[in-house]
């Protein structure tokens, strides 16, 4: 979505969850396609190019910091941070892929 903050405007994205502790991603009958859903979540994620990032979680964002250096430096907004939600996608991703590469290596054991 888009916000304005005074004269500015701003593209804004909010991700719910993209990681899968607890899932089982090989050979889920419940959720046959589990992997590539996470997977096309992903290639959507990597399509956005939001100016900032807002998640359900604010550990997700850095929210307490943010929050603090506003209250340090009003006229700043970290919030304003493009690579963030980049860096997270891209983590979220490789922590997806390596806990899908270990449920196969268990599987072919």
């Amino acid at each position: 979505m888009q916000v304005r903050d005074g004269a500015s405007s701003n593209d804004v994205v909010f991700v719910c969850s993209v990681t899968a502790p607890g899932y089982q991603l090989v050979r889920n009958e419940k959720y046959p396609e589990i992997v590539d859903d996470f997977r096309k979540s992903f290639r959507l994620l990597e399509s956005m190019k939001p100016d900032i990032f807002l998640a359900a979680h604010g550990n997700f964002f850095s929210l307490t910091d943010k929050r603090k250096k506003l209250a340090a430096k009003p006229a700043t907004n970290p919030f304003l941070n493009a690579a963030e939600f980049r860096e997270y996608v891209a983590s979220s991703r490789k922590q997806f892929e390596q806990q899908l590469a270990d449920e196969i290596a268990k599987v072919q054991k």
